[in-house]
């Protein structure tokens, strides 16, 4: 596992872009958590299919799973780019990380980096594609995340958000500390 700790936090840290995820689990996550979050993604596993399927991904791509959790999506990710691919599993927290590191240990191609993803960088070597799932109703400024991980891939590259809108699904009942933005208004700003 790399650790990017330039400008991002590390478990117990603050981030450099807060959000109310990290500000619940501040210390890092707790086992019921990670509970929850295998359930989570067991409840979206086939629309996470679809969504993975729709980013085309061939063998020998770089994909990043921004936010990757327990790593749920990292097998279906690695058997999608084989072994003469990348996939890269970023999260801020040490100890979803770990569990992400059980549910790849099958594929030596996936590398798990922790830090916020406002801190992840590629560098000069800029991905294929890169996903997230339920990371952007956590994030205070979700046009700003957007831009970040656009920016992140080559021109031409896939970005796929899988998100609840729950404004469009619950318009009079808004969310206490809610990002107060619907996700179209959040793809409109970085020209998604």
């Amino acid at each position: 596992m790399t650790n990017q700790r330039s400008g991002g936090p590390t478990p117990g840290g603050t981030p450099k872009q807060g959000n109310g995820y990290a500000a619940a689990f501040a210390g890092g996550t707790t086992e019921t958590e990670r509970r929850r979050l295998d359930l989570q993604a067991r409840m979206y596993g086939r629309l996470s299919v679809w969504t993975l399927d729709a980013l085309g991904l061939a063998p020998g791509d770089r994909v990043a799973d921004i936010g990757c959790g327990s790593g749920a999506l990292l097998p279906l990710l690695a058997e999608r780019v084989g072994p003469t691919g990348r996939v890269i599993g970023v999260d801020r927290d040490r100890r979803l990380l770990a569990a992400a590191r059980e549910q790849a240990a099958a594929y030596p191609w996936v590398d798990l980096i922790e830090t916020d993803a406002h801190a992840y960088d590629v560098g000069d070597a800029p991905l294929d594609a890169v996903h997230c799932r339920l990371v952007l109703l956590h994030q205070p400024a979700p046009q700003e995340f957007l831009a970040h991980i656009v920016a992140l891939v080559r021109p031409g590259g896939r970005v796929a958000a899988q998100e609840v809108d729950d404004r469009a699904l619950l318009p009079t009942l808004p969310r206490p500390g809610a990002s107060g933005h619907r996700l179209s208004d959040c793809l409109a700003a970085p020209g998604l």
